[in-house]
């Protein structure tokens, strides 16, 4: 192999979440001398609660970084889509399908367009993309374009239309999934088993342990009152209504923590007061450092329709706490049922609340939980293991295409 590698790494990214950590987590432990990265993003996005930039982020991990600003959606595509969505109502899939091609007329070509002519100048080895297939579309077509070998990283449960499918299957040399369930659902999807490599996500475990919030200063929280915590973007697909609603239907006083932010905000902040929670349920927006305020937590619980490998249930397990959350992909492939956490059925309230009921009743199986967790973490979601494994790949498939 000759190195440097010189990778163009592709997010299309509208927001700092789990993926982004990740992908700066590969940057900062990669090898400069072996890889050459350059970073190219639609948008400089920072980082809520302390304004931090993905470009100073990723210029911090000695990478370069690019803007491609996109254009602004025309009037036209944007009725075209409204009038669709009524006239094909009845039928999803055409609807999808009709959608989608205007998207593509507007945006996606046009995005390719100016991907291919970055690629011909920048000239790298491998085009590299963070997140999903589906919002990495018009990187497939540029890469198809010019012959350029692509690794795909898939941080979400993805949802594919036979188009994409076949974009994968035809330009894409690996795909890396972040869990089992996403594995899974490459697969049957139809993504071809022998490009998908299983990655876990993982977390540093080298770092202090961190020192907990005094929340009895910071947020008024009574010495001795249970706290749970929740660490998600404020959007209906997270559940954190449920988890408002698990809280209300509790026997005893707890106070909730909710770390994130989201267009979802306001309407959750007026469920709380509707139950009379105000007084008991904290909106802290986006914190960058969750860690000491999951230490002076009881448990985390996290509601989520779907994941692709949820970061905060390792962040939960490395700081000892056990885990309440919805069993659904991505969540079971960390958390192991009775003995790191509690799972419960996805929407259902009161499985949740009923979980939090018996692991807040019971400090024994709060301590044996958390200890399984943070055993599990450690053998399992080492992100040294993670960031290894990314370069390991990359290599491998520049070296395959080498003249």
């Amino acid at each position: 192999m000759t190195y440097p590698i010189h990778v163009l790494l592709l997010d299309t990214g509208k927001e700092w979440g789990g993926g982004t950590n990740s992908m700066l987590e590969w940057l900062r432990r990669r090898s400069p001398d072996k890889f050459h990265v350059t970073c190219v993003f639609y948008r400089n996005y920072a980082r809520g609660g302390d304004a931090l930039t993905i470009e100073a982020a990723v210029r911090a991990a000695g990478a370069n970084f690019l803007l491609l600003p996109q254009r602004k959606q025309p009037l036209w595509a944007k009725l075209a889509k409204e009038l669709l969505r009524g006239v094909l109502h009845f039928t999803p899939k055409l609807r999808a399908a009709a959608i989608q091609r205007i998207e593509s007329i507007w945006r996606i070509r046009p995005a390719a367009q100016a991907l291919t002519g970055l690629l011909k100048e920048c000239k790298p080895d491998i085009l590299y993309m963070n997140n999903s297939p589906v919002s990495n579309y018009e990187g497939y077509l540029a890469a198809r374009e010019i012959g350029m070998p692509v690794v795909q990283h898939c941080r979400t449960l993805p949802k594919l239309d036979g188009k994409i499918v076949r974009l994968v299957n035809e330009t894409a040399s690996r795909v890396l999934a972040v869990s089992d369930s996403v594995v899974d659902a490459l697969h049957q999807q139809g993504v071809i088993q022998d490009k998908i490599n299983l990655l876990y996500n993982g977390i540093d475990l080298s770092q202090p342990l961190p020192t907990p919030v005094d929340i009895s200063k910071k947020l008024g929280i009574p010495c001795g009152q249970t706290v749970i915590v929740c660490i998600a973007a404020l959007l209906p697909r997270k559940g954190v209504a449920d988890v408002i609603r698990g809280l209300s239907l509790l026997d005893f006083p707890a106070h909730l923590i909710i770390l994130g932010d989201g267009p979802q905000r306001g309407e959750l902040e007026a469920l709380s007061v509707t139950l009379g929670l105000s007084a008991r349920v904290h909106f802290l927006g986006f914190v960058p450092e969750p860690l000491p305020w999951i230490a002076a937590s009881d448990l985390l619980v996290l509601a989520s329709e779907s994941e692709g490998l949820g970061r905060v249930l390792l962040e939960a397990m490395f700081v000892q706490k056990p885990v309440v959350a919805s069993n659904v992909s991505g969540v079971r492939d960390v958390v192991v049922h009775k003995k790191t956490g509690l799972l419960f059925s996805y929407g259902q309230v009161d499985m949740l609340a009923e979980s939090l009921t018996v692991l807040l009743g019971n400090p024994r199986l709060l301590q044996e939980y958390g200890q399984a967790g943070k055993q599990r973490v450690r053998r399992k979601f080492n992100i040294e293991n993670y960031a290894n494994g990314v370069s390991a790949v990359l290599s491998e498939v520049a070296a395959a295409h080498k003249p």
